[in-house]
């Protein structure tokens, strides 16, 4: 902890994280969701810029297959439904 905090503001801090440990997130799957909003990219009366895949090296598709399985193992990957994917 931060050097100038002082004692009372130390012994308040773990109670604290404790108290809102909801809105932290435990690993780097712990993302959580919100059904509140919807991401909108206004391009006004322009067309989507549509762009092919970019090719990755063939050492790093084994990892990248894992980090997808992760990803689907913890219900991340949302599918992408836009103009810019049609």
């Amino acid at each position: 902890m931060p050097p100038e905090l002082s004692d009372k503001q130390r012994e308040a801090v773990p109670n604290l994280l404790h108290q809102y440990e909801d809105v932290f997130s435990r690993n780097e799957f712990d993302v959580g969701r919100t059904h509140l909003i919807i991401h909108y990219i206004d391009t006004g009366e322009h067309r989507p810029v549509r762009q092919t895949l970019r090719r990755h090296f063939v050492a790093y598709l084994k990892a990248i297959d894992g980090y997808v399985k992760q990803l689907l193992k913890n219900d991340i990957n949302v599918q992408n439904i836009s103009l810019y994917t049609c």
